[in-house]
């Protein structure tokens, strides 16, 4: 994993568009121009999913997540998959990253308490402020829930079929 984060944070994947690359969408022939948005996606596409492993291995595992929690990427992409040239999939792997980005909240703020009882051993416990963070990021997850579910439905082809152009180039 660490390698190919490196990877990705050397190509820049993680890097916001580039006004350039919008321009190229354009000024180019037809086929010219599908190839640079398909490019584009597939960029955004992976640095998303190298956010979600690194994300998806710090929960699982209580270690620190590897990547930047306040990434651009994944903080601007709540409407991504909606763009032209999407895959079907793609609208799983945002709510993908929207949970994601929650854990990550979540285990953090959880640190923090666990972090001051340390530093303080004489206070009292805070099971109680534990409890209403693990309750308030309960009812968000639930939010999440909702919501998504509704995109899965709203959105064309959510249910993961790839379209019928997907391998053609």
């Amino acid at each position: 994993m660490g390698l190919a984060f490196s990877i990705a944070l050397e190509l820049r994947l993680n890097d916001p568009p580039r006004p350039e690359e919008f321009a190229a969408f354009e000024s180019r022939n037809a086929r010219e121009s599908e190839y640079a948005q398909r490019q584009y996606m597939n960029r955004v596409r992976t640095w998303l999913n190298c956010y979600c492993v690194d994300a998806s291995h710090a929960t699982q595992f209580g270690k620190p997540a590897m990547l930047d929690v306040d990434d651009y990427m994944a903080g601007s992409c709540r409407n991504w998959y909606m763009q032209p040239g999407n895959l079907s999939i793609d609208v799983h792997l945002v709510a993908y990253v929207e949970l994601s980005k929650l854990m990550r909240q979540f285990r953090i703020e959880v640190e923090g308490i666990e972090s001051e009882e340390k530093e303080h051993p004489e206070r009292p416990k805070k099971v109680c402020e534990v409890v209403d963070v693990v309750w308030d990021f309960h009812g968000q997850i639930l939010q999440l829930d909702k919501e998504w579910g509704r995109r899965f439905v709203e959105h064309p082809r959510a249910d993961g079929e790839l379209s019928d152009n997907f391998f053609q180039m």
